[in-house]
């Protein structure tokens, strides 16, 4: 099985080498959190600036008028994609959490299986 070189950098540590054949749920890689982290820190800063701005426009400028109803209503777009981004970003941590779970459990496994045999031999 080939991965992909562009993946390698999402990569802390890998645990297999070219051409070497490996079983079916046997861990691959271990899956760098940072960039998923770095996502959702940069998904709460724009949702507080957004909140800010929300804010901001609902304080200082009359409800009547209608150029602080377009503001209102672009930042609480900006607050609600800013929302989107921050769920997006939280499943993607989630998601890689999960995998580094699975990857380490299978680690287990393998490094039981691989003692069984030296055992044996």
């Amino acid at each position: 099985m080939l991965l992909a070189r562009a993946w390698a950098a999402k990569w802390k540590s890998c645990w297999c080498g070219d051409n070497q054949y490996v079983e079916a749920g046997t861990p691959l890689v271990e899956i760098d959190l940072r960039d998923y982290q770095v996502a959702l820190e940069r998904a709460k800063a724009d949702y507080a600036d957004a909140s800010a701005m929300a804010g901001a426009a609902r304080v200082n400028v009359p409800i009547t008028s209608v150029s602080t109803g377009s503001q209102i209503s672009a930042a609480q777009a900006d607050v609600d994609s800013a929302r989107s981004g921050i769920a997006g970003a939280r499943q993607q941590a989630q998601a890689a959490a999960a995998q580094v779970q699975s990857a380490e459990a299978n680690n287990v496994k393998a490094q039981k299986r691989s003692g069984a045999l030296q055992g044996a031999g």
